[in-house]
């Protein structure tokens, strides 16, 4: 089974997600991928230098903060909108080589009431 983390999406909130990594791939290219039900993942925003210390990379709404030394990057995503629920993944961007998923899945669905309610599910990926 995979790991997949279900997170509310709160219309108008920002949110952060940080992706764990190993040493190996401290300098590697990282990335932040919507995953759809056909055809390949869609990039939204990715690093494009293997700076050591600080590396960050923003496109529209994301911003991706990359941190060699933490062996994390974080992924912010500014104003949710309704049509960002799906299905995402934070990856190492080996290219032209096939890219590494780093678990969770973070799956955004809209929110139930007023409060933001977080849970994590077991799932086995189709």
């Amino acid at each position: 089974g995979e790991d997949e983390e279900q997170m509310c999406l709160l219309e108008g909130s920002n949110l952060t997600i940080s992706c764990l990594c190993t040493r190996q791939y401290a300098s590697s290219l990282k990335a932040w991928q919507r995953v759809r039900s056909r055809g390949p993942p869609e990039t939204l925003v990715r690093t494009d230098t293997r700076n050591a210390d600080l590396n960050l990379a923003q496109a529209r709404r994301y911003l991706l903060e990359d941190d060699p030394t933490e062996v994390t990057f974080r992924v912010s995503v500014r104003e949710l909108q309704r049509q960002d629920v799906g299905l995402y993944q934070c990856v190492i961007d080996l290219s032209p080589r096939t890219p590494v998923v780093l678990p969770p899945w973070i799956r955004l669905v809209p929110c139930e009431g007023e409060q933001p309610r977080w849970g994590r599910l077991w799932r086995l990926r189709s």
